[in-house]
């Protein structure tokens, strides 16, 4: 499958966009502007999970949780939920 060549190197560089940037804000407001919360939830709903891509994610989601504009977003597109599953899942592949 394609997804995580071209799917970790784009989290990679987003997750880079929005911490420590001179254009982090900037960033973030392009992100939210052109519905990068619901791409974002999206690829944290992909199954099987490719756990590069996942780990990258989340890391882009971090970025997002320091910037308090960012909290409606996140609760709108049930980011924590799916944090939860992610860690879930995870939990349950270690306990194997």
């Amino acid at each position: 499958m394609q997804l995580p060549k071209i799917v970790d190197p784009c989290m990679c560089t987003l997750r880079h966009l929005t911490i420590r940037h001179a254009e982090t804000i900037m960033a973030q407001e392009q992100v939210r502007s052109c519905n990068g919360f619901g791409l974002l939830a999206s690829v944290m709903r992909i199954t099987p999970r490719h756990w590069g891509v996942t780990k990258a994610v989340l890391g882009v989601v971090r970025n997002f949780a320091t910037n308090q504009l960012n909290s409606e977003y996140m609760r709108q597109f049930e980011m924590i939920s799916n944090l939860m599953t992610i860690l879930y899942e995870a939990f349950n592949i270690i306990q194997q």
